[in-house]
């Protein structure tokens, strides 16, 4: 299959009919992207705070403070 190449295989999808053309680019994009990558959330500075800090945790900070 290494010998397959983009070069080896374009004068063969030139000489398709237009039909066929068409076929042949919806079954390679449902082969190409048939498994999308899922996206990683993005995180942000929030995400790395201690949850000591965080505004919900009001009363932990207080204690925190007090006992410190």
């Amino acid at each position: 299959m290494s010998q397959l190449t983009a070069n080896s295989v374009m004068p063969i999808v030139s000489s398709l009919p237009k039909e066929e053309k068409a076929l042949l680019l919806q079954r390679l994009k449902e082969m190409i992207g048939a498994a999308p990558k899922a996206k990683k959330k993005r995180k942000s500075v929030y995400d790395n705070v201690d949850p000591i800090f965080w505004p919900e945790n009001h009363e932990m900070l207080v204690a925190e403070i007090m006992n410190n």
